[in-house]
């Protein structure tokens, strides 16, 4: 049941303050607002922590939302947990941006058909250099400048 309150000003000395409160929290009649919200660097750190905190089960939530199949083991510092799960998923979207480069190269490479990356690799290594360029037909006579050679691969 939702009761309407009505707001109080409370005037204690300082070392009564929290007594006071407390002994009418007891008897369920406040509710406390800060007029300021507390600061400091000990508000600021624990803010940090549950931010921390958060993050890390956010992502637990959105790899495994059934709580149930979590693996509990014991930590000796959370925040090293926390932070390694955070580096975890960035280490994850790393990984899935690099597969789908590496996807839109093969897509891009595949039209040249096969051959060994490691022998382009061994001849480079000798100064012989090969490189895949497409030329409209009537420009390959314009293209290969003295000393490159050019060699035309048809498409089947």
């Amino acid at each position: 049941m939702i009761v309407v309150m009505k707001k109080i000003c409370c005037i204690c000395q300082a070392k009564d303050a929290l007594g006071t409160i407390s002994s009418l929290r007891r008897l369920g009649m406040v509710h406390v607002e800060h007029q300021q919200l507390p600061q400091g660097k000990d508000i600021t750190a624990l803010q940090e922590e549950v931010n921390l905190a958060s993050v890390a089960l956010d992502i637990l939530n959105r790899y495994c939302p059934d709580r149930e199949k979590f693996v509990q083991k014991e930590s000796s510092d959370w925040k090293i947990t926390a932070l390694h799960i955070i580096d975890l998923e960035k280490r994850l979207e790393q990984l899935r941006d690099y597969s789908e480069q590496l996807k839109n190269k093969i897509a891009e490479w595949g039209q040249w058909g096969d051959f060994d990356p490691a022998l382009i690799e061994e001849l480079s290594r000798r100064e012989v250099f090969i490189r895949f360029y497409q030329i409209p037909v009537n420009e390959i006579d314009t293209f290969a400048p003295e000393g490159i050679i050019v060699k035309r691969i048809l498409f089947t």
